[in-house]
């Protein structure tokens, strides 16, 4: 069965398939468990997982993974978080395990930072959940419970924010950091556990909280931010649904998951945000795959998985989105390793029933043809000759066992429903579609009949 691949920019609403390809364990990614994705400076695509940092070059994973007793090698195995800062160093969060940084020129890792620190927090056990450069160069480092801490340019530490920060100007409603996100005045949006959300004015030097007039108040473990072309900030929520912060009106919407509406949010747990080159937002969510949301129509398209469709996202529980520079969409997935939307497409998709088709020998097609009938005839080298009757929904291919010949070369349909089978070495053959019937015709020397 093929498909008409579906404009994803058009925002159409209902569950037309998307096809996407898989990157997983089987092609030697380190683990299917993908918790962040990074294209670098020269192209290279990282991908942070459970055990392991992998760098992909479009053929191959290079698999990056801690060495005991080499101080150059990956601080931990688990990868949560990965930026690239403007002089081209690859800065990685891990899991209990602090901030290895990548360095090109010396190809291997440092740790960061070299000195130990005195506000507390032992940065070889740090559980690091974000890396972000602002436009001055500094470095905003997100902690599990020891709050948010900012490097300069020469990465030396210029700030501390946290619950108990002195003075009261430094602190946060909550010491769990999970995402940075610099506005377009300056200001850097900390999403943190809790309700609210918190910011830093860089020209007051202070932050501040802002809070949603719903019972809700973006209450929220993890939460995740998005900038709009227009400057609105978006926060996905792990629970509290998906907000929209107009930074100049001060006002947010709110947008929550309800079951009774088909063009609306369809999971309240959101964990990463994303925006394509169109301005639309790209959701993923912890159950039930994406969400697209068109600010045009104010809908969203609900893009999920299928045991029918080979090509269709293999997991609904995503956990990191990222747009390469040409468009492609990398999905960083629990348990399902890296699915991608190629922003070049083929027009056609994977057969449903690909596997089984591969087992009957229908690998390699060779011929193609339509009867008056409207029957597909396919002819494949080595499994024989197939069709499908195109009225039947959905198209089935079937196997023609009256044919013995594996390797069809050719087809033309004949009078009253017959069909030529040219093959490969093994003569021509006539097959009456009415009868089931064939007669096999072979060149023999000498005989002119």
């Amino acid at each position: 069965m093929w498909y008409i691949l579906p404009p994803v920019s058009s925002g159409q609403g209902g569950h037309s398939p998307v096809a996407f390809d898989h990157l997983t364990a089987e092609d030697g990614l380190s683990h299917n468990t993908v918790y962040a994705i990074l294209q670098d400076k020269i192209g290279l695509i990282w991908i942070g997982t459970r055990y392991g940092l992998n760098r992909f070059d479009g053929y191959d994973c290079k698999v990056f993974l801690p060495i005991e007793g080499d101080s150059r090698s990956l601080n931990a195995p688990t990868v949560l978080t990965l930026t690239e800062d403007k002089t081209g160093k690859i800065w990685v969060g891990h899991r209990e395990g602090g901030i290895s940084v990548w360095d090109q020129s010396k190809g291997s890792f440092e740790r960061f930072p070299a000195e130990a620190s005195t506000d507390g927090i032992d940065w070889n056990k740090a559980t690091i959940r974000s890396i972000y450069e602002d436009s001055r160069g500094w470095i905003w480092v997100a902690t599990t419970g020891n709050g948010a801490f900012v490097f300069n340019e020469k990465r030396q530490q210029i700030e501390h924010f946290c619950t108990t920060c002195q003075p009261k100007t430094k602190a946060l409603s909550n010491d769990f950091v999970f995402d940075f996100l610099e506005d377009g005045h300056g200001t850097v949006w900390i999403a943190t556990d809790g309700r609210g959300l918190n910011a830093y004015d860089s020209q007051t030097k202070t932050t501040f909280v802002v809070n949603s007039e719903d019972s809700l108040n973006l209450q929220s473990f993890e939460k995740s931010l998005c900038l709009d072309k227009q400057g609105n900030l978006w926060i996905g929520t792990a629970g509290s649904g998906l907000y929209k912060y107009d930074i100049v009106g001060k006002r947010f919407t709110h947008f929550f998951s309800k079951k009774t509406d088909p063009n609306g949010l369809s999971h309240n747990i959101i964990t990463d945000l994303t925006l394509d080159s169109l301005g639309n937002l790209w959701i993923g969510t912890d159950g039930s795959g994406l969400n697209v949301f068109d600010p045009a129509t104010d809908r969203f398209r609900h893009i999920t998985s299928t045991a029918t469709f080979p090509q269709a996202l293999n997991t609904n529980a995503i956990y990191h989105l990222m747009f390469d520079r040409i468009g492609n969409l990398w999905v960083g997935t629990f348990n399902g390793g890296l699915n991608i939307r190629k922003a070049y497409s083929p027009p056609f998709f994977i057969h449903e029933n690909q596997n089984e088709y591969r087992r009957m020998g229908l690998r390699s097609v060779l011929t193609l043809k339509e009867d008056e009938a409207g029957r597909i005839w396919v002819g494949t080298d080595g499994g024989g000759l197939f069709y499908a009757e195109t009225k039947d929904k959905p198209i089935d291919l079937q196997a023609v066992g009256s044919i013995s010949k594996k390797v069809v070369t050719c087809l033309e349909p004949g009078a009253k429903g017959g069909v030529w089978v040219g093959s490969f070495a093994d003569g021509l053959s006539y097959l009456d579609t009415r009868s089931g019937s064939t007669r096999n015709f072979r060149h023999r020397p000498g005989d002119p009949s």
